[in-house]
């Protein structure tokens, strides 16, 4: 039987720091002796003595793996709701180990049947793992499977209060579980920390309104490293002189003049001098930390005149949206891109080809009354020997990146329509690609778990970024062009600076995301940034205090796009798999962030977050992006019946 006395001090803790009570809280804990300790010395205290007398002869009873398991789930299910849900966090970390563990004894029939017994509790949240897991069932596999390595070689990190931390050793202890105790020790990097000092890791804790269990988090750092790399400080605004300033200045002065206008009458009466407009440029701009070629001052007054004809979106300002949809793919189509200025589509297919479509070309076909079978506004590229998985249009109009299953990159030209240059580096598939703001630079992530920085005059990478445990999904550039986000299947989002390739930031949630990133958005100010991944669930993260802000979940299906609206990013659009468009209100997510540091008492109630949803006709969305104007760009292949022999 587990101590009453604790159990009763537990719940006398959890009220008093519910109620944010912790002069109280902690005379309280000095006098039960329940005083805080360090992890190292917390760890020393129950493993020590257990590793000592621990007898290996245990681990050659499978049946052991088995009734170990059962009691500590049986424990759990039945202990107090209070620390319920913060214990079943070590359940799938011990049962992911339990099972190597009997596959490195060459107990292959009884990892098989630890596997189909107990994968139910976790089949909801992991059936990714899972599968990968079932795959592997004698040593040899275990040994080269890319999933297994990781999961021996790295620890889960894991939060638990001191009291929950208190009583699972003690139930260890008492019930004799020395091959858990083993497991927790050798496997599990668990954080033994207090309310208080769950603020300082920026972790969210039970405070969050949102829904969801927290998880096992495993990034390949401890907390502290993850601390120390998420402290540092980023310069995440706009470069100075940048095009936005230049045209809120405009906006402000045109508006500043307007009213020097009108009270002009009142000046002249009271003989008052009129008064000089000065523009603030904000103080978070920043210089460039790499070197890059220079906007041409045609194209600089270009974006100027087109941003200056936007409209701002908001709440009460929806964008308009143009939905291009193509026909008759023959599920050919992996990804889609357009350009800002809508002239050009791209699109990557199955069958190693690239084809875009100029639309300006086809609006002066459609005048001069041609009458062509095959339009020349429509062209097919061949030169890749794997599917392309993403394609991307360069800001300047003039090319488009492309990456594939062959593990390379191209560069091909509007204007010749032919390969420019090819890129290698990765030694396996590359699955996205994007462009720097201001051209020049493009950033690729692979199956090979790194990203690459590329130029588009050199044919080597400048930087290789690595950290991620898995694949990394999709990529995306900073507006300042200074960092670089990589999401990962392994569930987490980094931050890259392009000056010396290291990462700045951590973004690894205990109650965010659940299943891989599938997109990354970047707000227009830099300030935030939006992930999606395969459940449709989108956090908003905030790039400067290192913290998730908001949390979005309307999707069925996995998100594949996201783009938030110019200027003021007041808007967040998202498309998915599931024949949706979202409109999203970031402005009300920002008054209203999600604050770790305030009790469940003070709840947020975030009302119309989620402005607006546009079904398509059986279209999953395959890209968004908003214009120049604000006005959104949507486009997805549609998925109903055609005849094999129609082409598109």
């Amino acid at each position: 039987m587990l101590n009453l006395e604790k159990l009763i001090n537990y719940r006398v803790m959890k009220y008093l720091e519910n109620n944010q009570m912790y002069g109280t809280l902690n005379t309280f804990e000095n006098e039960t002796s329940l005083t805080r300790l360090t992890n190292n010395q917390r760890i020393e205290r129950y493993n020590l003595v257990e590793l000592i007398l621990f007898d290996p002869q245990k681990l050659l009873d499978p049946q052991f793996y088995f009734n170990s398991y059962q009691s500590l789930k049986n424990w759990i299910n039945t202990s107090l709701k209070l620390f319920q849900d913060e214990l079943r966090v070590l359940l799938y970390p011990i049962f992911l180990h339990c099972y190597f563990d009997l596959i490195e004894k060459q107990k292959n029939e009884r990892a098989l049947e630890f596997f189909h017994k107990f994968k139910h509790d976790h089949l909801e949240k992991f059936p990714t793992e899972l599968g990968l897991l079932q795959s592997i069932t004698t040593k040899r596999q275990m040994e080269t499977n890319n999933f297994a390595t990781t999961t021996r070689s790295k620890k889960f990190n894991i939060i638990l209060s001191s009291h929950s931390f208190e009583l699972y050793f003690t139930f260890l202890q008492e019930m004799e579980l020395d091959l858990l105790n083993k497991i927790t020790y050798k496997y599990l990097n668990i954080r033994v920390i207090s309310s208080n000092e769950l603020r300082r890791y920026k972790i969210v804790d039970d405070n969050d309104e949102t829904e969801g269990e927290k998880l096992a988090l495993m990034t390949g750092e401890t907390f502290e490293e993850i601390f120390s790399i998420n402290s540092q400080k980023i310069e995440w605004g706009l470069l100075k002189n940048c095009i936005e300033d230049r045209v809120n200045e405009k906006r402000e002065r045109e508006l500043f003049e307007k009213k020097e206008r009108i009270l002009a009458i009142t000046r002249k009466r009271k003989r008052t001098k009129a008064k000089q407009f000065v523009f603030q440029e904000p103080l978070n701009r920043t210089n460039s930390l790499i070197p890059a070629p220079k906007l041409t001052i045609q194209e600089n007054n270009r974006r100027i005149e087109e941003l200056s004809l936007s409209i701002d979106a908001g709440e009460n300002n929806l964008p308009s949206i143009c939905m291009f949809t193509l026909f008759n793919s023959q599920n050919k189509v992996n990804s889609v891109d357009i350009s800002k200025d809508s002239r050009y589509i791209t699109i990557g297919c199955s069958d190693s080809s690239v084809r875009y479509w100029d639309l300006t070309k086809q609006l002066e076909k459609k005048k001069s009354k041609k009458t062509n079978k095959k339009p020349d506004f429509s062209k097919v590229m061949h030169g890749h020997q794997g599917e392309v998985y993403s394609v991307k249009i360069s800001p300047l109009n003039h090319s488009f990146v492309s990456v594939s299953q062959d593990g390379t990159a191209r560069l091909w030209s509007f204007e010749t329509d032919h390969c420019l240059s090819i890129y290698n580096g990765h030694n396996f598939p590359i699955w996205d690609v994007d462009f720097s703001p201001f051209g020049y630079y493009f950033v690729t992530g692979s199956m090979d778990k790194t990203a690459m920085l590329w130029s588009t005059d050199s044919e080597r990478p400048h930087r290789l970024f690595v950290g991620h445990l898995s694949d990394v999904d999709c990529v995306k550039f900073h507006p300042n062009s200074n960092y670089v986000a990589t999401g990962s299947s392994d569930r987490t989002v980094r931050l890259w600076s392009l000056s010396d390739g290291k990462c700045v930031r951590i973004f690894a949630d205990m109650k965010g995301h659940k299943s891989g990133i599938t997109s990354l958005a970047f707000s227009p100010d830099g300030q935030l940034l939006a992930s999606g991944d395969e459940d449709g669930v989108i956090c908003l993260w905030d790039i400067g205090k290192s913290m998730r802000i908001r949390k979005f979940n309307s999707h069925d299906n996995y998100i594949t796009c996201m783009d938030f609206s110019v200027l003021n990013g007041n808007i967040l659009a998202s498309g998915s798999v599931d024949n949706t468009v979202k409109i999203w209100n970031v402005e009300l997510a920002r008054k209203n962030p999600i604050d770790i540091q305030r009790s469940k008492i003070l709840k947020h109630k975030f009302q119309n977050v989620l402005l607006k949803t546009f079904p398509t006709k059986n279209t999953p969305v395959l890209h968004l992006g908003f214009s120049m104007r604000n006005i959104l760009h949507a486009s997805g292949v549609m998925t109903s019946d055609i005849p094999n022999n129609q082409e598109f």
